[in-house]
Order: structure tokens, then C-alpha cells, then sequence
């Protein structure tokens, strides 16, 4: 996919942004998933398509899970009641919700690294992100401390014990 074609889907997602609702009663935040994810992976790419693509995505999303999980649980709270996601048969729908911000790791890793199979080298990549650096809190920490420190600020958050406003932003790409 030419640089063209990704500046104009980032554009066109620009254009989404104000559009989305809580909920997404519009299905914007879904139409804007089709073209992000179409931007980066080709016009025909679709999330439901058995690729190596999908393969490595879903393979880092579940490593995101799993570091979520421990984290809530550690903490001592239960996985199962979300925000957001509300999927009875989730089992760790809290963990998708503090999940989240850190998707764009994992596609931004699959986009740079995965060429044709999606091989145990692949798989190695990705497993080493959580020991990458990102900026956070005014210098540069592991991916793996900055998922704890924000899933505490999360949890800490939920029980009034922080404003959701102080919670630390950080850059993941």
C-alpha cells in the first residue's frame, strides 16, 4: 500500500473522530477499525481472514491480555466486569478494556516485521515488546512497567482513589 493510500486513510479517520458515540450507536468506531486497519495491511484485508497477518495480531493481543490479566489479578480484582466490553462469555472483559491503548504496539510491530509466514521469530518479536522502551511519565520505561503502573492508575481510578484525568497518557508508537 503506497504512502498516498495510508495518509488518506488516516485522513478519512480524522474525519470519523467526532463521530463516534459511547457505545458506538453510530458503528463509527467500527467503519473507522475497517479503514485503519485496511490503511496498514492492504484494501483487502479483513480481521476476519485466516492470514498470517490476523495470525500475528491476534497471537500479540493475547500476550497484551494475558500481562493485563495478571496485572488486574495481582491487584486483587476480578476480570470478568468490564467498562466497555460486556461479553458474558468474556471472561476478561476489564482486560480488554485496559488493553486497549496498547493495540497499536502490537499492529505498529506485525505491520514493521511480519513478511509472508508468521514464523517463531515472529512470535519472538512480539514477546519482546513488553521489553521495549516507550516514553512515559516524562522518561523512557518498559513496555511491562508501564502496563503495570497503568493498569494500577486504572484500578485506582475506578476506585476513587485517583482522578481519571491524572492518569499518565503514553506514546505507543
Amino acid at each position: 500500500m503506497s504512502v498516498r493510500a495510508r495518509e488518506e486513510g488516516a485522513s478519512r479517520l480524522e474525519d470519523i473522530v467526532d463521530e463516534v458515540r459511547s457505545g458506538d450507536s453510530t458503528h463509527r468506531e467500527a467503519h473507522a477499525a475497517h479503514i485503519y486497519f485496511r490503511s496498514l495491511f492492504g484494501s483487502d484485508f479483513t480481521r476476519d481472514d485466516e492470514t498470517p497477518i490476523n495470525a500475528a495480531l491476534n497471537y500479540g493481543y493475547a500476550l497484551f491480555l494475558s500481562s493485563v490479566n495478571r496485572e488486574i489479578v495481582s491487584r486483587g480484582y476480578l476480570t470478568q466486569e468490564g467498562i466497555f466490553h460486556h461479553n458474558e462469555f468474556n471472561q476478561f472483559n476489564l482486560s480488554c478494556d485496559f488493553m486497549e491503548p496498547f493495540r497499536p504496539i502490537v499492529d505498529r510491530i506485525v505491520f514493521d516485521s511480519v513478511e509472508g509466514d508468521f514464523t517463531k521469530d515472529d512470535k519472538l518479536v512480539l514477546v519482546d515488546m513488553f521489553n521495549q522502551a516507550i516514553p512515559y511519565r516524562g522518561g523512557a520505561y518498559r513496555v511491562s512497567s508501564v502496563v503495570s503502573q497503568y493498569v494500577k492508575d486504572c484500578l485506582d481510578a475506578l476506585s476513587r482513589r485517583l482522578s481519571v484525568d491524572a492518569i499518565e497518557p503514553f506514546d505507543v508508537v
